[in-house]
């Protein structure tokens, strides 16, 4: 049996999802400040607003014009009066992501490959938290290494997405997760010029870098050891990874060009509806047993 994506085979590699967002302006941004600052930044612009212009209702009253526009919006997308942009993207149903087999580039079974999973990840315990001297070139590098992984060209990758939090204490932290097609791959960019370069820059300044901090943790699963699902979700995580398809002549003479697969399919019935199917595994005691009434879908 063959599975079939969800998706078209795009011509170019889809883009992975960093953490840079729209721009790495944007996102240092949205990272290093909490709420209180941003609400301490809010009123002390309409303060300012109020000293420079003569007549503070004016500048009260249009503050106060965008914020009810801002929440009759939400409203209105709530109700689908207007067009819920958060849903652009979202796949409706199960879906679930699957590998092809290295020689025919077909999905045809369940988990039938080992994963590889990198968690790579970076702190700023400084005050300055993402603009602090050092954590700022760490950004750098980790941008770099995306733009390299993105490139189409490092062997074993499969895709990528990234996350981004404050910690109880305010501190910005940063998390990719990376998907690689063995732990051979992974150690092979490791040990590549780029990530020896950002290796040999942070063991010459470690001494300063006493408030960056970074980490990783590897895992490798076997065939029919892992699964996944995603139910009314944009691709994410390994729903968000791609594969190369190689194009070639065909026996009629003509030229399939080169195609990029992203491994959604769907899961809303057969064997995929359950954890055990998607391991590629017979039903185990748990989805055998499931009442009849309770549905998947």
């Amino acid at each position: 049996m063959t599975f079939t994506s969800v998706y078209a085979p795009f011509s170019k590699k889809p883009q992975i999802q960093d953490f840079s967002g729209s721009s790495p302006l944007a996102t240092a941004l949205q990272i290093n400040f909490s709420f209180i600052s941003w609400i301490l930044v809010g009123a002390s612009l309409q303060a300012l607003a109020v000293y420079l212009f003569s007549s503070g209702r004016y500048v009260l009253l249009i503050s106060t014009i965008v914020l009810v526009a801002r929440i009759a919006r939400s409203f209105l997308q709530y109700y689908n009066v207007l067009p819920n942009p958060y849903l652009e993207g979202v796949i409706p149903g199960r879906t679930t992501a699957l590998l092809p087999n290295k020689e025919t580039g077909e999905v045809e079974k369940a988990s039938a490959r080992k994963i590889a999973v990198l968690h790579l990840g970076a702190k700023s315990n400084s005050p300055l938290g993402y603009f602090a001297p050092q954590f700022a070139t760490v950004a750098d590098w980790l941008h770099k290494m995306d733009k390299e992984n993105d490139s189409g060209r490092v062997s074993g990758f499969l895709g990528q997405t990234s996350f981004y939090r404050l910690d109880e204490r305010g501190a910005p932290e940063v998390v990719a997760l990376s998907y690689w097609d063995s732990i051979e791959s992974l150690w092979a960019f490791a040990h590549d010029d780029l990530h020896r370069e950002a290796w040999m820059w942070w063991e010459k300044t470690i001494k300063d870098n006493g408030y960056v901090g970074i980490n990783h943790e590897i895992f490798e699963a076997d065939a029919q050891h892992w699964e996944n699902i995603y139910i009314n979700f944009q691709p994410t995580m390994m729903g968000a990874t791609t594969y190369l398809k190689k194009g070639g002549k065909t026996l009629e003479g003509g030229v399939v060009p080169d195609q990029w697969i992203r491994p959604l399919i769907d899961a809303k019935r057969g064997p995929l509806a359950k954890s055990s199917g998607r391991m590629g595994r017979d039903l185990s005691q748990y989805d055998a047993n499931r009442v009849a009434k309770e549905l998947y879908e």
